[in-house]
């Protein structure tokens, strides 16, 4: 037992660095790993074929037909990559017996060109809209509409013209300073001060600065709608150790017993969404292989069934090795009498080392 043990425990390092589930995307076909479900409840690693063009590519998660994605995941493509894949890890886990839109997004570099051109399609736009509610009559500005409602919609106009873009680093707000909004308000106190001109000026002065630095433009973007994941069903798992009876523990007497054990374990929460000390523990039920002996060679087993069982928590100290802990209930043998006798039953604390190997239930992968 103690070799097989120590040979799982080689494996488990092997399985621990196993914590992606695989999805291939196929650009052409518009779907994953050929056309199967995504893996459920546990983190993804996202791969496929990019163009040399593309600098970055983001893939976010939604509700069917949901607008706010429930993650986003972010590929760049580092300095003097050239490669024609990508991988992305993906550490957002999906329910099972679920479905979600997919949606990529590839971007390439805007150039210095593309920026100027960015910047003049964003003035004209304001311009336009200056001549519609900043009116010049008689050497006076009348505005429109109030200085918060004409900033708001400055704001959108900056928005709807970077729609197609975004900067390498990301900006808390894509919108005009507060400086743009204090000008209005002294145009909105005075309309003697300042001019259309002057806040076209500024504007221009923010989109410039705001467009330095490194930005993306929308290259390709696929959206794959209401795409299933796995059928799961719930988990059982089988564990098979060693474990140590502790019937005395009195230094000068100290008395303990050990063989090997079957059992079950039944999951405490849901893996995949639950916090880290719950995620790995279990509640665990089984029985000794054998009848258990202290140190003066009593016997003992277990009433009615005749094994020891126990019941206790297992905990997952690694991918399929647990360590499990709890009562031990015991019969001692050869004392006199016979059936089933309270008096001769007691329950003993236990500890053991075990295999886990695990089962879906019902659907199953």
């Amino acid at each position: 037992m103690r070799y097989s043990l120590s040979f799982i425990l080689l494996f488990s390092f092997y399985w621990a660095s196993a914590q992606y589930g695989s999805v291939v995307f196929d650009y052409e076909m518009g779907y994953f790993n050929n056309g199967q479900p995504l893996p459920a409840e546990e983190r993804l690693l996202f791969s496929g074929e990019v163009s040399e063009s593309v600098i970055a590519i983001e893939v976010k998660a939604l509700k069917p037909n949901g607008k706010k994605a429930l993650y986003a995941a972010l590929w760049q493509r580092a300095e003097g990559n050239g490669s024609e894949n990508f991988q992305l890890p993906f550490n957002y886990r999906l329910q099972a017996n679920a479905s979600y839109d997919v949606a990529i997004t590839y971007y390439e570099l805007v150039d210095r060109p593309d920026k100027a051109e960015i910047n003049r399609r964003i003035l004209k736009n304001l311009e336009f809209y200056q001549t519609q509610f900043i009116k010049v009559q008689k050497g006076k500005l009348r505005l429109e509409k109030s200085a918060k409602k004409l900033k708001d919609d400055l704001d959108q106009i900056l928005q709807q013209g970077l729609q197609d873009y975004r900067p390498a680093v990301a900006m808390e707000e894509m919108a005009y300073s507060d400086l743009v909004q204090l000008y209005l308000e002294s145009l909105e106190k005075d309309t003697t001060v300042g001019s259309a001109d002057e806040l076209v000026d500024l504007l221009s002065r923010e989109t410039k600065h705001m467009l330095e630095g490194n930005w993306w433009k929308i290259y390709d973007a696929r959206k794959i709608n209401d795409y299933p994941t796995e059928k799961l069903g719930g988990k059982l798992a089988v564990n098979v150790g060693y474990g140590g009876v502790i019937f005395n523990t009195d230094p000068e007497n100290f008395s303990y017993g050990a063989a090997p054990y079957i059992g079950l374990s039944l999951p405490l929460s849901n893996r995949a969404y639950s916090p880290a000390l719950l995620r790995n523990a279990s509640l665990s039920l089984g029985a000794f292989t054998q009848n258990l002996e202290d140190s003066e060679k009593n016997t003992f087993t277990g009433p009615i069934f005749g094994r020891p069982y126990f019941v206790g928590i297992g905990y997952n100290i690694f991918r399929f090795i647990r360590l499990n802990a709890g009562a031990v209930a015991l019969e001692e043998l050869n004392n006199g009498g016979s059936g089933l006798q309270l008096d001769r039953i007691q329950l003993q604390p236990f500890v053991g080392l075990s295999a886990e190997i695990k089962f879906s239930v019902g659907l199953g992968r």
